[in-house]
């Protein structure tokens, strides 16, 4: 299973560690994605850790951009599922 994983990571490599938001050199935004293993094996999970807008770009939809374009680098490689610990009516926008 640990292949499968490595896979995953190389087809996809925000899923090992995140994605950010630039507005020219300054970034902006930071969005974190995790593999979950389920009785230590890899069963395509992940998840999402809490994310990070700058003040000054809140309520543009710069997070929900992140999010979505996150879950979409996921998906591609054939993510299971993600799972996300957080506002639940934040959160169900996304479909986690």
């Amino acid at each position: 299973m640990a292949n499968a994983s490595a896979d995953r990571r190389r087809r996809c490599p925000m899923s090992v560690g995140g994605r950010v938001m630039l507005q020219g050199w300054t970034v902006v935004g930071h969005l974190a994605f995790f593999p979950v293993t389920l009785d230590r094996q890899d069963a395509g999970w992940y998840g999402l850790a809490p994310g990070s807008v700058s003040p000054a770009h809140q309520r543009r939809g710069s997070g929900s951009a992140l999010i979505r374009d996150g879950l979409a680098c996921l998906r591609a490689p054939g993510a299971q599922d993600c799972v996300v610990r957080g506002d639940p009516l934040y959160n169900r926008r996304f479909g986690v």
